[in-house]
């Protein structure tokens, strides 16, 4: 997958779709409870920590996705494989 395959990830429903359809198992679960435990420790009038979730979460998605990361991780391990 490349991050042309992706759909835009604009909104919070975006990623959430994203992550049921391309995420790792767990990742849409995980990302719910991370949310929730964040609101939950927000004031009312500050929801910056769930937004910092989005946005880790977010990033996440796109590095995965991306083929240059990919290739990196691949020679990464192959240059630890018997050493």
């Amino acid at each position: 997958m490349s991050r042309a395959d992706l759909p835009e990830i604009r909104t919070v429903d975006d990623l959430r779709r994203v992550l049921s359809r391309y995420g790792f198992p767990g990742d849409r679960e995980r990302f719910e409870e991370e949310v929730a435990a964040a609101v939950g420790a927000s004031p009312t009038h500050d929801f910056e920590g769930a937004a910092a979730v989005v946005r880790a979460c977010r990033h996440r998605v796109l590095i995965r996705s991306s083929p240059e990361i990919t290739a990196a991780i691949e020679e990464a391990h192959t240059a630890g494989v018997g050493t």
